[in-house]
């Protein structure tokens, strides 16, 4: 794909997963600048191997988010959250249960949400291939590419 038509296309994809994107290959470029940093500070290959590692696990990270967006493998599902699970001690958000057209969903936050509350709707984003378990309750979502609220 050449750069102007990999540009445009960056541009028609939701805010969200662009944030993830961007992230996922700026980790990857600020690993690569550790390593380089950490290879000629110590002259140790062993000592600058993680950054190398985390560099190429992030770049392919991003990558490959943006080809499964690219080909339209993911879907987007508009929920209604029902329930916040916060963490004991701190009372941060831990999960969220999802009301959905085909029942709740509960999903573990792995991004930033702010101060999420009963009642708002938010646009989940599943990757096609994304395994989604059911149990008595209803459903749990091992992952997901974005999260974004619709409304407050």
């Amino acid at each position: 794909m050449k750069p102007n038509r990999i540009r445009e296309a960056f541009k028609t994809f939701p805010a969200v997963l662009q944030h993830q994107i961007l992230l996922r290959l700026g980790m990857a470029l600020g690993s690569s600048f550790f390593f380089t940093f950490c290879w000629l500070l110590f002259g140790e290959f062993v000592f600058a191997s993680p950054f190398l590692l985390l560099a190429v696990w992030m770049g392919y990270s991003g990558i490959q988010m943006f080809r499964t967006i690219v080909s339209g493998s993911y879907t987007r599902i508009r929920t209604t959250c029902k329930q916040v699970i916060t963490t004991a001690i701190l009372k941060r958000p831990k999960a969220m249960i999802l009301s959905t057209e085909k029942g709740d969903l509960r999903l573990r936050i792995q991004q930033r949400i702010r101060k999420p509350e009963v009642g708002e709707q938010y646009d989940l984003f599943l990757a096609d291939n994304t395994t989604v378990y059911q149990d008595e309750t209803g459903y749990i979502a091992s992952a997901y590419l974005g999260i974004m609220r619709v409304s407050r």
